[in-house]
């Protein structure tokens, strides 16, 4: 059996990246794993040479065993990708984890075997490494879910990390929701789960799938001998034109969220939120992020109503 199906997703990443840190970040990860792993690429419905630049380029994985490339027709977002890379994965390969990694992070060598220590000893059922964001300069650990609908991500400066790692002499730290840019699941949750919620077509979505495994008393934590370096929303980035996609997927995901889990209370709370937002966004002259909540609110506000209804 084997022991980790790693599920990188990817939406272009080709013609967002370029085929010098495409690869790069492609490679990274295969040189991380053993041969009782394997990396499946997901392609989410690119329109660009995606697939072909890793089957020309990563071709000796593929033979090996170590590769394996699942096409999609279309792009079924986050949760969705995810979803249908895991249901193939379970089903070909019947992994002990499930890890779901993004396609804009750098990987160091020891990343998986150190994250996956604490998982098989039954520490903790779904981790993350510690991932440096590289645009903060900084360590994301996890997020918080504020009562107002936002998230608000637990951030460590490295001094502050070497504090924790060498004074309290602490390897992972219990956190309410793992970092979604590489997120390891056991198996086992992820079919109690049932997978991600697909009504979340970016962000919050991860937030959503450790709220309902601590429901059930899962164990979530990060392990701070695995890191990893993100490069953060570059896909998103790569998405141009009069609406900030980003806050118009982070104002649609709020609002379902809080409805779905606080119901009528969180989703008022989370308008209220949004509302002074969008006014934030006015007075500043900052158009394509008013655009987006409004956008947000457009699509998110039924979503959430017929949640609660």
């Amino acid at each position: 059996m084997t022991r980790t199906a790693i599920i990188l997703l990817n939406y272009n990443g080709l013609s967002i990246f370029g085929a010098k840190i495409f690869k790069t970040f492609l490679e990274s990860l295969l040189k991380s794993i053993t041969s009782d792993d394997v990396v499946l690429f997901v392609d989410n419905g690119s329109i660009d040479e995606s697939t072909k630049f890793v089957e020309s380029v990563f071709n000796e994985y593929l033979a090996k065993g170590l590769l394996d490339i699942v096409r999609l027709r279309r792009n079924y977002g986050w949760s969705g990708g995810n979803n249908r890379g895991a249901v193939y994965a379970l089903r070909k390969y019947n992994p002990t984890f499930l890890v779901f990694v993004n396609n804009d992070v750098i990987f160091t060598r020891s990343w998986i075997d150190n994250l996956l220590k604490y998982m098989s000893l039954g520490n903790l059922a779904i981790a993350s490494p510690l991932v440096y964001e590289v645009g903060l300069k900084a360590f994301h650990l996890g997020d918080l879910v504020l009562s107002d609908g936002g998230v608000k991500p637990i951030i460590l400066e490295p001094r502050q990390l070497s504090f924790l790692k060498h004074r309290h002499r602490l390897r992972y730290v219990r956190i309410p929701s793992a970092n979604g840019s590489a997120l390891a699941v056991h198996s086992k949750v992820f079919r109690t789960l049932r997978g991600f919620d697909e009504e979340f077509k970016a962000y919050y979505d991860e937030v959503d799938f450790c709220y309902r495994a601590l429901k059930l008393g899962v164990r979530i934590g990060v392990v701070l001998e695995s890191i990893v370096y993100h490069f953060g929303s570059l896909t998103i980035k790569g998405i141009s034109g009069l609406v900030n996609k980003k806050i118009s997927l982070t104002t649609e995901s709020s609002l379902y969220f809080m409805a779905k889990h606080f119901k009528l209370k969180g989703l008022s709370g989370t308008l209220l939120s949004n509302t002074k937002w969008a006014i934030k966004l006015t007075l500043y002259g900052d158009l394509r992020g008013l655009m987006g909540v409004l956008r947000g609110l457009v699509y998110g506000i039924p979503k959430a109503l017929r949640t609660i209804l």
